[in-house]
């Protein structure tokens, strides 16, 4: 399966992942977790969404 994932703010995207290859969702998760714990900054009100063949996860920074 694949995924991409990105950090948005509500209105605009502030920075992706880009399009990766996962086992199952739970990977893909994962993998979009990891990345964006590993950004150095993100807005304040933003949130990482994971889009794993077209349907959309997502989560708010500070609870993962």
């Amino acid at each position: 399966m694949t995924h991409y994932a990105d950090v948005w703010d509500g209105t605009l995207s502030h920075d992706g992942l880009g399009i990766s290859a996962a086992a199952n969702e739970a990977e893909a998760v994962q993998e979009a977790k990891a990345w964006a714990k590993s950004l150095d900054s993100v807005p304040e009100n933003a949130w990482l969404r994971v889009n794993i063949n077209g349907t959309i996860r997502s989560f708010r920074f500070g609870e993962f």
